[in-house]
């Protein structure tokens, strides 16, 4: 189990963008199925309308879920709407599986450099025990270096 998430981490390392425009990270909380979640995530924008977004997922009552979101800006004023895309590793109770998390917020600019973002978050899971899907919501903070 500890070989799939170094493979799933050095993946998303290799994968992260070395041309990208903004980096940023940050941190949001809320619930997923039900169980409290706390998520890290990393941001690389490629464009002012592409990002790939490292997310470390940890679900109380519910396992790790370690992904890569691909998400879409889209251009409105004044706030920052999108969705998203994404694939990952499930790592649960003594099991392991594949995560297919989607991602639909909204971001508002706090200051220069940082974010509040607010998401709605399903996530379908697929491993040895069969699959499941949560939903969740999440918000917390985006900070652009």
């Amino acid at each position: 189990m500890r070989k799939w998430i170094l493979l799933v981490l050095v993946i998303g390392l290799l994968a992260a963008p070395v041309s990208a425009a903004r980096f940023g990270a940050g941190m949001r909380m809320g619930f997923v199925g039900n169980g409290f979640d706390v998520n890290l995530h990393g941001s690389f924008m490629l464009s002012s309308s592409i990002e790939i977004e490292p997310s470390f997922d940890f679900i109380i009552n519910g396992g790790t879920v370690i992904s890569g979101i691909f998400k879409y800006h889209f251009n409105v004023p004044s706030v920052i709407p999108y969705a998203g895309l994404g694939a990952g590793l499930w790592v649960g109770y003594n099991t392991a599986g594949f995560a297919l998390p989607f991602s639909a917020g909204v971001a508002v600019p706090l200051g220069s450099s940082f974010y509040l973002n607010a998401e709605l978050r399903p996530i379908l899971f697929i491993g040895e025990f069969g699959g499941g899907f949560s939903f969740g919501f999440e918000a917390g903070v985006t900070y652009y270096f």
